[in-house]
């Protein structure tokens, strides 16, 4: 079987699974939503003539760029549609859960978007997000809520840990996850200070591989 054949295959049956959880849409837009997707990871990017590359048709690349334009601005999916799509594809057990904010530029607007999402491989999978009415940090109130969110579908117990950025601090936002029993990870600024030393000097020796802990309550 060929590489094109394959991906066929492949897209026809992510289409299925589309279909069967959004059956009140169209087949033959599901699978060109599929095409599109796959080509998507493929490419590892979200510019249209890339992700044109990978499209498994035979047709010219301006015919498979507007293809992927057409899907992007037509596929007409809510958040919950998302979410219905994805958690059913993650595997059965723990999972590791991301909160991020990322700066998107859609035309000439700038979004400011706060993405909660699973790893899955080498990829994150949003599953819930907020466009944000505002530029800079997000508020805990609005994580708590993005949090609360995904906690509707994918109980706490789903949870194996919530891994966050620097700027998600706070003394209200980081009992939270303790609160519910969610297990966290912050990445913290290199200037903390732990009673007499900078973060950074606790951990200046260490190698790629290596882990250090603090046993104490710091």
């Amino acid at each position: 079987m060929t590489i094109p054949d394959t991906a066929r295959l492949h897209a026809d049956t992510l289409a299925t699974h589309l279909h069967t959880a959004l059956p009140h849409r169209r087949l033959d837009a599901l699978r060109r939503l599929a095409e599109v997707l796959l080509a998507l990871i493929q490419a590892e990017s979200t510019l249209h003539r890339k992700i044109a590359l990978h499209l498994p048709r035979d047709a010219t690349l301006e015919s498979k760029t507007r293809t992927v334009a057409r899907v992007f601005h037509d596929a007409q999916l809510t958040p919950q549609d998302v979410t219905d799509v994805l958690l059913p594809l993650l595997p059965q057990g723990k999972l590791t859960l991301i909160i991020d904010r990322s700066t998107w530029h859609d035309a000439q607007t700038a979004l400011n978007i706060l993405v909660l999402g699973a790893i899955l491989g080498g990829a994150v999978i949003p599953l819930v997000w907020s466009i944000l009415p505002h530029q800079g940090n997000s508020s805990t109130a609005a994580r708590i809520l993005l949090v609360a969110r995904l906690l509707g579908v994918l109980p706490a117990r789903r949870w194996a840990v919530l891994i966050a950025e620097r700027e998600f601090v706070g003394q209200q936002w980081c009992s939270f996850p303790r609160w519910i029993r969610i297990r966290q990870c912050l990445r913290i600024r290199e200037n903390t200070r732990t009673q007499d030393d900078l973060a950074r000097d606790l951990f200046t020796t260490l190698q790629p591989g290596e882990v250090r802990t603090l046993f104490e309550r710091t």
